[in-house]
């Protein structure tokens, strides 16, 4: 029996000090405990989570479903790679009226920089981080395009990565967004939503909650008043 999930998780990428982590993520397996890691450009934590998960798997023990998170930042490039994959080219001229178009060359560089080792059948790709809430129309085409792309090519996408304090509640009721959360919400094992939850302050985690922290709590009242199952979400950063 699977028991109840580990609240946090560890936010890991290059430089750092991560010792221990692998003790970390061996005991919650050992214990049955689903966890969460999201790791930024370095792929050794989430590597090492994914080998995990597969050798209980192929020796047919006990697979305890983690949930394992991995995005490229614009710091990924390298010499002559000035493609930012932080953001879609939403302000790329001969993109800005074509969605669907950004998300097709999207999706090709950030393929085209996944490690090897990436396993899309265990691996979250969040392919965004802290979009232009105010591109709701946008994005909304965006993500559908990109749904479309990761089902062809296998893989678990989440979206959006919105800063915290964002977005606000009417980017969901967006047409075009409601739309891609009728498409998220119906493959929860494929499709999620990813949002950044932060109070801001050191001495007060509960700083005009649900505003800040608790603000995903937005996005499942829009999904309720719309009769849109809550998607899976995952709390990023």
């Amino acid at each position: 029996m699977i028991k109840v999930p580990s609240k946090i998780g560890f936010h890991t990428g290059p430089g750092g000090n991560p010792t221990g982590i692998g003790d970390y993520m061996r005991a919650l397996d050992k214990a049955g405990i689903p966890m969460v890691i999201k790791s930024v450009d370095h792929y050794g934590p989430v590597f090492e989570a994914q080998e995990m998960m597969r050798k209980s798997q192929e020796a047919g023990q006990l697979y305890v479903p983690h949930v394992l998170i991995f995005r490229l930042s614009d710091r990924h490039g390298g010499p002559g790679d000035d493609y930012k994959y932080d953001t879609p080219p939403y302000k790329d001229p001969k993109y800005v009226n074509n969605p669907e178009g950004g998300a097709e060359l999207h999706w090709k560089e950030t393929l085209a920089k996944l490690p090897p080792e990436f396993d899309k059948k265990r691996v979250w790709l969040e392919v965004m981080n802290e979009v232009d809430r105010n591109l709701a129309w946008w994005l909304g085409r965006f993500a559908l395009r990109i749904m479309g792309l990761a089902e062809r090519d296998g893989y678990k996408v989440s979206f959006f990565g919105f800063a915290g304090g964002e977005p606000e509640p009417e980017f969901w009721e967006t047409p075009e967004v409601l739309i891609a959360l009728r498409r998220i919400s119906a493959n929860r094992s494929r499709f999620a939503v990813a949002l950044h939850e932060y109070s801001f302050l050191v001495s007060d985690i509960w700083h005009e909650s649900p505003f800040k922290i608790g603000r995903f709590q937005y996005l499942f009242y829009i999904c309720d008043k719309h009769n849109i199952p809550r998607p899976t979400v995952q709390i990023t950063e």
